[in-house]
């Protein structure tokens, strides 16, 4: 029999079934789950976190009989959502009586297509109050955003914006617990904190400038460094989509760290246009510490770039790394891998990242995502409808140029040869090298 008091367990997926998934390199804090955590428990209601992304000592089945609890609330990226189903699965058989929630921000564009006959709700606000309205048996027609099953059909709420300077202050118990697990690269214990939601541009290829209904909000910058100081680690995360965005707002930033004499370390988003037009605030970020900055780069063609509506152009990509790497901050270039890519353009980025002495860099597989422009002009050229395959890992449209082997078998040259220039660097030291080409190479083979 099941007791009044609510009970919430909510799950951080895993990001991946392969071996590939970059555990104990990139470890990310869940942030929007613990930011749940804190408004249910601020509302005394219990709480449990489950996190694929670290070790659990219990399976999930046992943890979700052990704890029964009334409610089941996952945050997925798109490539997590069939996890996110087997979990809800794996919850209604235990106790049918339980409700699963699903939120992240995938569902705010997407929740028409996303079908599960184990899925309750569907979240598609970043204000965490609806959450706590569902628990506590609202008016469900006058929850923002939300989408419910009655009848056995599915219901559509209005959606609007969300003001984060709303946001409480995180209750970050499950992260100080779990400290020493979460990381980026050789920064541990990296702690992140949101001081904006969605994006004040618009790159074609990107959903989260759609975010918010498209509305960028910033929080008060007063209120970022109070919640700086509070952080109990050296090392800051800044999730946002572009933090290098409003100048003023970076300068009163800056103040405020120096004039409480905080000393941390910091990552965060920024792009190349912003950073090469505002060097001198750039510079004062190093002073404050800022370590990692992690730019879209994209392509070194401007035709690509031009294609991804970037309006930047090869020689600004190039002054940017050429900058960052004369103050002393580490550029962590970003590049997608295009569909249009033919045998040469995997070679000539690499020699582009080598000859720009661009150590800290990152390819992805052009993935045209769900909610985007570039979604429904790729729509017709889709390989695959396993949404796992949504990693930035894997194909999911035809190449142009290249057959589906040969593409990933210049993909593989290219991290191959970029693993040997970090080792020849001298950098990531932490990493078994040898491991993760091997697993590398089972991906690639099993294409």
């Amino acid at each position: 029999m099941r007791k009044c008091d609510n009970k919430v367990l909510l799950i951080n997926p895993e990001d991946s079934r392969n071996k590939l998934n970059f555990e104990g390199i990139i470890v990310n804090e869940p942030l929007d789950l613990e930011v749940i955590y804190t408004v249910l428990k601020d509302n005394n209601i219990k709480v449990y976190f489950y996190d694929f992304l670290i070790s659990q000592k219990q399976t999930l089945y046992e943890v979700i009989k052990k704890l029964n609890p009334n409610y089941i609330i996952a945050n997925a990226n798109v490539n997590q959502i069939p996890f996110v189903f087997e979990y809800f699965e794996t919850a209604k058989k235990i106790d049918s009586n339980i409700k699963t929630i699903l939120t992240g921000n995938y569902v705010e564009h997407n929740y028409k297509s996303i079908k599960s006959k184990y899925l309750d709700f569907i979240s598609r606000s970043y204000d965490p109050k609806c959450i706590l309205n569902i628990i506590n048996n609202k008016k469900i027609k006058d929850i923002n955003g939300l989408c419910y099953k009655e009848k056995g059909v599915w219901n559509y709420n209005n959606l609007t914006s969300y003001d984060i300077n709303e946001l409480p202050l995180v209750n970050r118990t499950h992260f100080y617990k779990n400290k020493d697990k979460y990381r980026y690269l050789e920064l541990l214990g990296a702690c992140q904190i949101r001081t904006s939601y969605s994006c004040p541009y618009n790159c074609n290829f990107c959903y989260r400038t759609s975010l918010n209904c498209g509305k960028y909000k910033a929080k008060d910058i007063t209120k970022v460094v109070d919640e700086i100081e509070s952080i109990k680690s050296d090392n800051i995360y800044i999730v946002d989509d572009d933090f290098l965005f409003n100048k003023k707002r970076l300068y009163t930033f800056v103040e405020e760290i120096k004039k409480r004499k905080i000393k941390k370390q910091y990552i965060c988003y920024g792009r190349v246009d912003f950073i090469i037009n505002n060097k001198d605030i750039i510079k004062q970020l190093k002073e404050i510490g800022f370590y990692y900055i992690l730019v879209g780069l994209e392509a070194i063609n401007d035709n690509f770039l031009n294609d991804y509506n970037k309006l930047i152009g090869e020689e600004n990509n190039k002054e940017c790394v050429r900058f960052l790497n004369e103050i002393g901050i580490n550029c962590m270039g970003m590049f997608i891998i295009d569909l249009n890519f033919k045998r040469k353009d995997f070679f000539n980025l690499y020699k582009w990242i080598y000859n720009n002495d661009l150590k800290h860099v990152a390819v992805s597989i052009f993935t045209p995502m769900p909610g985007t422009e570039l979604y429904n002009e790729y729509k017709s050229k889709l390989i695959t409808n396993d949404l796992t395959k949504w990693d930035f890992l894997h194909l999911v449209a035809k190449p142009k140029f290249l057959g589906k082997r040969q593409f990933y078998f210049y993909y593989y040259i290219l991290v191959i040869k970029l693993f040997r220039l970090a080792i020849k660097n001298k950098i990531y030291d932490f990493i078994d090298w040898k491991k993760l080409r091997k697993e590398f190479f089972k991906l690639v083979i099993k294409k």
